[in-house]
């Protein structure tokens, strides 16, 4: 039997085949200082690995359980079936393969129980390749003010992030036509237009695991700047017009990389060829071919898979 207590707070993790990291993410929060009682919620978005396996012995040091969130692809459907799925109104949500800092959930508690608002917290990427991992052994600097996207306004990344479970759902949560990408920004500035806050805690850390493989890079980065246009469609659907480039313009920086992308080349060499080519797949599918041109929230989702 695991711990058994009334929580004051959810932690939601949405996971696909993270066998081989989540034991760090888990081990982390049992060495939590000065936390609430939480319950951990980690939603199988369709593993195929042993991640039940590997989520099993934590039961017996924390208040955890694993939910079926196959029915959908995505950690944007994962999320909002685990938020829906919660015990508490306070959330704090991270990813299966990173790390929290000791202080993470009793800084973000402190906020959420206390005010209706959306917490951002430094990210601290680490590299395992070399050596890194995470807050035992981190050699970079703790960064200090929160991201920005798009050059408009700033967000918390959904890895490591706390709000409101009422607040979550009447907003609508997280939109799941975004694949792999952007919802987390898309959600902290429907956050910001419904009155709500986004407040930064220095102390809340988390320590992002870097992708080594570059075929993995090249993806994360690609995905990233393809859903970058799907937000800028969303955001001149809301009336908010930000500059963009012509699609001439997308297309002779994608074409480029052709002549410019050399056998031998650095990390960030890498993560501008995936933003050239990921903007024009964005470019191409979002306003040439209009594909996903109506959100879908989370009353809709689950509604859905619960007929």
């Amino acid at each position: 039997m695991g711990k058994s207590f009334t929580p004051q707070a959810s932690i939601i993790i949405p996971a696909y085949n993270a066998a081989d990291t989540i034991a760090d993410q888990l081990d982390a929060l049992c060495q939590q200082v000065d936390a609430p009682e939480f319950e951990v919620i980690v939603a199988d978005n369709g593993s195929t690995d042993n991640l039940r396996g590997a989520v099993e012995p934590f039961k017996q040091k924390l208040n955890v359980r694993v939910i079926d969130a196959s029915a959908k692809k995505g950690q944007s459907f994962a999320r909002n079936l685990a938020v829906w799925e919660a015990q508490t109104n306070f959330i704090l949500s991270c990813d299966a393969d990173d790390i929290v800092g000791e202080h993470w959930v009793n800084k973000i508690y402190q906020h959420i129980s206390t005010s209706d608002c959306q917490v951002a917290t430094p990210t601290a990427v680490f590299y395992p390749h070399l050596g890194e991992t995470g807050p035992h052994k981190y050699s970079g600097n703790i960064p200090t003010e929160p991201h920005i996207s798009l050059g408009y306004k700033i967000f918390a990344p959904t890895s490591s992030t706390g709000y409101r479970r009422s607040t979550f759902i009447e907003i609508g949560g997280m939109d799941e036509t975004y694949n792999r990408g952007c919802e987390d920004i898309d959600f902290s500035w429907r956050m910001v237009e419904s009155g709500r806050s986004l407040v930064w805690e220095q102390e809340a850390v988390l320590f992002y695991r870097a992708r080594n493989e570059e075929k993995d890079l090249f993806v994360q980065f690609f995905r990233y700047a393809r859903e970058d246009i799907l937000l800028w469609k969303r955001l001149k659907d809301r009336g908010v017009h930000l500059p963009t480039f012509s699609f001439a313009k997308v297309c002779k920086r994608a074409l480029a990389v052709l002549r410019r992308y050399p056998k031998k080349h650095t990390r960030g060499d890498l993560i501008d060829y995936a933003k050239r080519i990921g903007t024009l797949s964005g470019y191409v599918q979002y306003r040439i071919l209009r594909q996903k041109s109506k959100p879908i929230f989370l009353q809709e989702s689950i509604s859905t898979i619960s007929e």
